[in-house]
């Protein structure tokens, strides 16, 4: 058995030819375009899947199904987003599932980015053979995936696990979302860019050395800023601990809330996990209960930058197993 995973984001789309241990056979990208519609774009994502199924070793008859990781909040039932921030509103009208069963005549099953990437954990990451864990996707934004019980939770609606946007202080930066003092605003990577504009601008940092200070405000991205504090930069240090800190803080809240066995920190910040670390687990602990703490591990993703064909692929397998159980 092989499954198509389709992994969605507001630049470009993953897609992969995935076995059923997990192990990609083939993939490759296309850009997005999400202005130049829905419609047009899960054509390119057809033509792109049907030349990587024979660019893999498996046949077409081995293809069960597609799995799609999308960016959220969406009707699961319909296969469409709703109210995407990044992408126009016509997509909100689109069965994505619909389109993509038509032009590939195969099952399509969806979820959104986060759950997707718990699912890949569950499925072939740090998450295989436990039944209880959360996952943080740390990138442009927060994302979150719960598993408990084996089962990741959506809530009532599909709208669930929105940990991004756990409140951590009353008031604070503005998040995207419109609210404030969300997770998001602190420690994903917009967060952390915006904390930097600010520092540079006051009196502490007006003279700074800080290699960020050569930098023009919309070059500015994470990377640089923890390439700066592995070489000493104090600015940087101080951007590293807060976001570490604020971290986590929602992660002692998630241990009390779920009790999990893991935390899983996925994403691209996440291959920062050694110089975030220290400041996570320290303030994990004070946050935490005692028990909820050292009864758990906090840990980076194992499946690094395959995470979400990996995730995408899951939705497909998680699905079609709950539907055989049940």
């Amino acid at each position: 058995m092989a499954i198509i995973g389709i992994d969605i984001g507001g630049t470009n789309i993953d897609i992969g030819i995935v076995d059923e241990s997990g192990k990609i056979l083939a993939s490759g990208s296309i850009e997005t375009s999400a202005h130049d519609g829905p419609q047009a774009c899960m054509k390119r994502i057809a033509d792109k899947a049907n030349q990587l199924i024979e660019q893999s070793p498996a046949n077409r008859k081995d293809i069960a199904g597609i799995g799609i990781g999308s960016p959220g909040p969406l009707d699961l039932a319909a296969g469409a987003m709703v109210h995407c921030t990044n992408f126009p509103e016509t997509w909100g009208d689109f069965s994505m599932t619909g389109a993509l069963a038509e032009l590939m005549s195969l099952p399509v099953e969806i979820d959104n980015d986060a759950n997707a990437a718990a699912l890949g954990e569950l499925w072939a990451g740090g998450g295989k053979g436990i039944d209880d864990f959360v996952v943080l996707t740390l990138g442009t934004g927060i994302g979150g995936g719960v598993v408990a019980n084996g089962r990741v939770i959506r809530g009532s609606k599909g709208y669930g696990a929105e940990l991004g946007h756990i409140a951590v202080t009353g008031g604070g930066p503005k998040c995207g979302c419109g609210s404030r003092g969300c997770l998001e605003a602190y420690a994903s990577a917009t967060g952390m860019i915006n904390m930097a504009k600010q520092l540079l601008k006051t009196d502490q940092y007006n003279d700074s050395t800080s290699p960020l200070r050569n930098c023009a405000e919309d070059e500015l991205d994470a990377r640089m800023i923890f390439d700066s504090a592995r070489d000493g930069d104090p600015m940087a240090l101080e951007i590293i601990a807060k976001a570490g800190q604020t971290l986590g803080m929602a992660i002692g809240t998630l241990l009390n809330v779920f009790n999990p066995q893991k935390i899983i920190l996925a994403g691209r910040m996440a291959q920062s996990f050694d110089i975030l670390e220290p400041h996570i687990t320290q303030a994990a602990k004070e946050h935490a209960f005692k028990a909820t703490f050292e009864t758990a591990t906090i840990e980076p993703s194992t499946l690094s930058a395959n995470a979400g064909l990996i995730g995408a692929a899951a939705v497909f397998a998680y699905e079609q197993k709950q539907k055989s159980n049940d």
